[in-house]
């Protein structure tokens, strides 16, 4: 939330990001207006984690290539 944006709620008071940070949150328009700012510190450390191991396992499965002539009917195995 930039300052801009702050600026145009009058009515804000508080704003909580589903993140681990606030570098996209102007901390000090936010101060200068009051307005409480929290996020969630532990947001996605697991998320993050299964993705990533995912990712690997459909890359070294090549799930990339067994989606695409799924798609395109091919169903001979290569």
């Amino acid at each position: 939330m930039s300052k801009a944006v702050i600026k145009k709620l009058p009515k804000l008071r508080l704003i909580i990001s589903l993140s681990t940070g606030y570098d996209h949150i102007d901390l000090k328009a936010a101060k200068q207006r009051g307005i409480t700012v929290c996020n969630v510190p532990t947001y996605g450390e697991r998320t993050v984690a299964e993705f990533t191991i995912g990712l690997i396992l459909s890359l070294s499965r090549k799930l990339h290539k067994a989606v695409r002539r799924v798609k395109t009917g091919d169903f001979e195995y290569h």
